[in-house]
């Protein structure tokens, strides 16, 4: 009988593949074999976490060839065909190469698991006629939801409906009667690294009418293993830097409160120097880049926490201009990129974004959060974090977050007494997260799909 063969896609984004990487190594530790397509740039982290890696186009890099065979001209707009519009079109020129590797692969596949952004993973599926996984890492779809008439102007789109229908006329898939774009699900299961504490189902009326049927949601909480190597930010190429340890453990031990301090990899990567447009209108950031976004809150971070008896750790990211101006406090150690997971497992606060990772890496190591989100589904997040007791919500910042409020939330979250109820809630949902199983949850929902909807596959060649 043939091993099981994991096939695995991920969009190469930081919060997208981490979570990934210790599902691949305790499949590998299984005795799956495992393959896994990618961008080049994550080779080294697929391989060491145990999978054969193989190149896959970046939906996001519709190359001026592709726009010429879908005929978009050289002085287009890059609105008529940039993220998320060229997705399917993308798709559509890369799945014939694509499904001709998976047919070529020994041993057969059995399964592709496939983040729900990459819709040629639930389309090779089909065609392969394989069960499919979709790895949602994120609290669920309803963190995703947009308004009607936002879908409605997307999906009729000319370059969005050129897509839908070259793989619909390709392989008999319309890929939009089931899914939208960037939420392409699998009826056959999905694996969700939240807890079903903070489960956001289908909720918009469009989400419900597309998907809203899919009944395997299987939430198995943060995926977490400290000893997987991990991507520290994707699109800047950047390691961890080494931190000085020493001195950290020493304040600590002094009494001195560790705070953490990270607005993650997208602002200071794909929106550094772009708008973030209509995915920050709703929460008032439209007209900012990911840079202005980034100086407003340090400074307001840098003046919150001034001359205090606390220890920040920064990530600030890989481009200097972003503190230019700025007066650091002498009480910050600023780092381009830091380990996330070993600071939080010492720190006894953390001022984040909110990304789905950090809320959730947060939460199972029991640490309370200050939330200054940006767009996506980071607004939703800090208002869970809020509504759970575990924190503060800066939604809106450029009317929330003032010095007064941030500086009353830290103290509030490091406050050393047993009468601190953010981290109390925080370790109530560190325990619930524990209980969902985490990777071997993860491992084991792949395997138990394969065998409920595909019991013979196991026995080809």
């Amino acid at each position: 009988m043939s091993r099981m063969h994991v096939v695995v896609m991920s969009k190469p984004a930081t919060g997208h593949i981490n979570p990934t990487l210790p599902l691949v190594k305790e499949l590998c530790r299984r005795g799956a074999v495992v393959t896994f397509f990618v961008k080049e740039s994550m080779r080294s982290f697929v391989e060491a976490a145990g999978a054969t890696w193989k190149p896959m186009h970046e939906l996001n890099d519709f190359s001026q060839e592709a726009r010429d065979e879908f005929g978009v001209t050289a002085d287009a707009s890059p609105e008529t065909y940039s993220f998320p519009k060229g997705h399917l079109a993308v798709a559509a020129t890369i799945l014939p190469g694509l499904i001709q590797e998976l047919e070529a692969l020994r041993p057969r596949p059995s399964v592709i698991v496939y983040d729900p952004f990459l819709v040629q993973g639930l389309v090779a599926a089909r065609v392969l006629a394989i069960p499919c996984i979709g790895m949602l890492t994120m609290p669920g779809p309803g963190v995703l939801s947009k308004p009607p008439v936002q879908i409605e102007a997307l999906e009729a789109s000319p370059l969005v409906q050129m897509g839908r229908k070259r793989i619909q006329d390709a392989y008999d898939c319309d890929v939009l009667e089931k899914g939208l774009l960037q939420e392409f699900y699998s009826p056959d299961g999905n694996i969700v690294t939240t807890i079903q504490d903070l489960f956001a189902g289908p909720s918009s009326e469009v989400q419900r009418q597309r998907f809203g049927d899919f009944e395997s949601w299987t939430c198995v909480g943060p995926l977490v293993d400290m000893t997987v190597k991990r991507v520290a930010h994707a699109m800047s190429g950047s390691t961890t830097e080494e931190l000085p340890w020493d001195t950290i453990d020493a304040a600590i031990n002094s009494g001195k409160r560790l705070l953490y301090v990270s607005m993650g990899t997208v602002a200071n990567g794909f929106y550094y120097s772009q708008a973030f447009g209509i995915n920050g209108q709703a929460n008032g950031l439209a007209e900012l880049t990911g840079r202005d976004f980034l100086r407003y809150v340090f400074g307001n971070v840098f003046e919150a926490l001034r001359n205090r008896n606390i220890l920040v750790v920064m990530g600030v990211g890989p481009h200097a201009d972003v503190l230019e101006g700025l007066d650091t406090p002498g009480n910050f150690i600023l780092v381009e990129a830091v380990p996330q997971l070993s600071v939080l497992s010492k720190c006894h606060g953390f001022i984040s974004h909110g990304g789905a990772n950090s809320m959730h890496e947060a939460l199972s190591f029991g640490v309370p959060m200050a939330v200054i989100p940006a767009f996506a589904d980071q607004p939703t997040n800090a208002d869970t974090v809020a509504l759970a007791g575990a924190g503060f919500s800066f939604t809106r910042p450029l009317e929330s977050l003032t010095v007064q409020a941030l500086t009353e939330a830290v103290m509030a979250i490091l406050d050393p007494s047993d009468s601190n109820s953010y981290r109390a809630k925080a370790v109530v949902l560190m325990h619930k997260m524990k209980a969902a199983g985490g990777v071997a949850a993860a491992a084991d929902t792949v395997f138990n799909i394969v065998h409920q909807k595909a019991p013979g596959i196991l026995g080809g060649a």
